[in-house]
């Protein structure tokens, strides 16, 4: 009796173990990121932040552009990404320009494309040399998408 015992608990932790575990696809994202780009048609300046929430169950991402001028512009945004068996399945964003969204996250050719309000698209690209690609763009009346932000990050210690 002892022996089937010990064979079925053998078993059964085989079976756990064999098991894969989902890939977490905010992983290479995570941690901090600084940069320079374009905000609005003007050079910015560009710190980021992923972290996991919940045991990653979700992630947050807080972005800063400043962008400098005759009067400096700042915006402040804060995303909300939940997973559920490591997938991105929804989330919300607030930011300084007082909007508030539900956005859509997506996996899509090894990016990672968010969809936010009605006409806006954002997406995450990491790039071989290691750096942090995030391009914003909105939908105008025609139907065409137009960039209106895009900027490249390099990782921080």
């Amino acid at each position: 009796m002892r022996a089937l015992i010990v064979s079925l608990v053998l078993l059964t932790a085989g079976c756990a173990s064999a098991r894969a575990e989902p890939t977490d696809p905010f992983q290479g994202f995570a941690g901090n990121w600084a940069g320079q780009g374009q905000f609005q048609g003007a050079p910015s300046e560009v710190n980021a932040h992923f972290a996991p929430l919940f045991d990653g169950g979700a992630w947050s991402l807080d972005i800063r552009f400043s962008v400098p001028g005759r009067t400096p512009m700042r915006f402040q945004g804060r995303g909300g990404y939940v997973l559920r068996d490591g997938a991105p399945v929804g989330g919300t964003w607030v930011d300084s320009f007082a909007n508030a969204y539900e956005i859509t996250p997506r996996l899509e050719a090894g990016a990672l494309v968010v969809d936010w309000g009605v006409t806006g698209r954002r997406f995450y690209s990491l790039l071989a040399n290691g750096n942090l690609r995030i391009e914003d763009m909105i939908q105008a009346p025609d139907g065409q998408w137009r960039t209106f932000s895009l900027v490249e990050l390099q990782r921080q210690e």
